[in-house]
């Protein structure tokens, strides 16, 4: 990374939907960057606005507050028009390929579209870049000719890759890209990400409920709660440094798959009586003070901010330094 500029910065950004005494905040003051050639990746229960979040991001659902740039530019000013012709070089990779590929167009048709779509080549160029990508990708040119439903479910994924790499794109959102696909797929679909981040300088955010895959590919790991940032860490010192207790929990979780959530309750980290349950309403303080063991008086009336712990880790709790020296009730 020789641009020590950061390729996103994202500050106090916020989306919401209903409106007036309504409105429900799914993404409620996010703030992170993103360095070239890094990955992020985004973990947290579902329904805790990951997927909300980089479409916010990416500008396709436009959000209440905050700022996002991308390589120094201000994305929620930016008009339609204005957007489009940056869209290139911000790409999402979607779960289901499935139902994000046109099935009534060969697989060539589909890489070509989007090189047509942003002016970037036409004819032989465009076939060209459509049979290096499908290489790229481990898929023969053969495959331009052919039709999704000819392909397992980790081939339609090497399909959906290789579109939103064939504009060269220098940002790519992963959203769960492996939710869809059998566990030794997954492997391999893993792998391909990493081998095509180092071979095209790509940056990425990648959704996940699945912590172990995120440990295995992202730099970073930013852990959400119901629409906040709980946890920015380091991904190779999540297990020793962690500091928040629900990432704590989201350890424990995958230490022990096969223990039932009221057993894992048991621990110091979940509350028991309210470990199966997600608050409907927000509310004041810290939104995770229902499931926390360690919630005490200002958790249920100031919301904690991200404090920075050490260089590239983050914590929103009040009581972080007290579970770091061991000494919470």
């Amino acid at each position: 990374m020789t641009d020590a500029s950061p390729l996103v910065s994202v500050s106090d950004l916020s989306v919401e939907f209903g409106g007036g005494r309504r409105a429900f905040r799914a993404v409620d003051g996010v703030s992170f960057e993103l360095m070239r050639g890094e990955t992020l990746g985004v973990i947290g229960e579902s329904g805790c606005g990951k997927s909300t979040l980089v479409r916010a991001v990416l500008q396709l659902l436009r959000p209440a507050g905050g700022s996002v740039l991308f390589k120094g530019r201000e994305l929620t000013r930016l008009g339609g028009r204005e957007l489009r012709r940056m869209r290139h070089q911000m790409q999402m990779i979607f779960q289901d390929p499935r139902s994000s590929l046109d099935p009534r167009w060969s697989v060539g048709k589909t890489l070509r579209e989007p090189l047509a779509v942003h002016g970037i080549a036409s004819g032989r160029e465009a076939d060209r870049l459509v049979d290096e990508m499908l290489e790229a990708v481990a898929l023969p040119s053969s495959a331009g000719t052919r039709y999704p439903h000819e392909f397992s479910g980790g081939q339609l994924q090497r399909i959906a890759i290789a579109r939103a790499l064939v504009v060269k794109p220098e940002l790519v959102v992963c959203d769960e890209p492996t939710a869809s696909l059998d566990v030794s797929v997954q492997a391999q679909v893993v792998n391909l990400l990493s081998e095509l981040q180092e071979r095209f300088g790509l940056t990425y955010i990648f959704i996940s409920h699945d912590l172990a895959i995120v440990r295995h590919l992202a730099h970073r790991v930013m852990i959400m709660y119901f629409g906040r940032v709980a946890e920015i860490l380091p991904s190779e010192d999540i297990a020793p440094a962690a500091r928040h207790p629900y990432t704590r929990t989201l350890l424990s979780a995958v230490r022990d798959p096969a223990s039932a959530i009221q057993r894992r309750a048991r621990t110091l980290d979940i509350a028991p009586a309210e470990a199966l349950e997600l608050p409907l309403l927000q509310p004041d303080g810290c939104y995770y003070q229902m499931r926390c063991a360690h919630a005490e008086a200002r958790c249920r009336s100031v919301t904690p901010t991200l404090d920075e712990v050490e260089a590239s880790h983050s914590v929103a709790c009040h009581r972080w330094r007290s579970l770091a020296q061991g000494t919470a009730a």
